[in-house]
């Protein structure tokens, strides 16, 4: 079984004002949360332990993901980055787990390559998904 973690513990100050009412996370596209297009997406492929990591806005988070029990939120106060909020997250134990962004938008089709390509391909247990930057500009 793979377990995600989904890091949305961030201040969000690029996208102050909006992200001094809610988490960056929860900001809606298209009359829904960013972070529930991923979720929704992961549950389609069967991943049964989606972990949301959050600071400020766990909360709002939690309420957002109340009648979901495959999705646990949990709150990382005090974390200071990507890294500290994984290190708190992360249970260690024997089964992968796949680490995203919880402020990114991602295809489904995607999610399902990546997923594919890493259970036949990569004996690693962890897997941080991350979209490519533009280098164009």
């Amino acid at each position: 079984m793979i377990d995600t973690i989904v890091l949305a513990a961030g201040n969000g100050r690029k996208m102050w004002p909006y992200s001094a009412l809610r988490s960056k996370a929860l900001l809606p596209v298209s009359n829904q949360p960013l972070i529930q297009y991923l979720t929704g997406s992961l549950l389609e492929l069967g991943i049964e332990g989606i972990r949301i990591a959050s600071d400020a806005f766990s909360d709002q988070i939690k309420n957002q993901f109340r009648n979901q029990p495959s999705v646990k939120v949990f709150n990382v106060a005090g974390s200071v980055g990507s890294a500290n909020t994984l290190q708190q997250s992360w249970l260690q134990k024997e089964e992968p787990v796949a680490v995203f962004y919880g402020d990114v938008w991602m295809n489904p089709e995607d999610l399902e390559r990546v997923f594919s390509s890493w259970k036949n391909n990569c004996d690693t247990p962890l897997a941080i998904v991350s979209p490519i930057p533009d280098r164009s500009g």
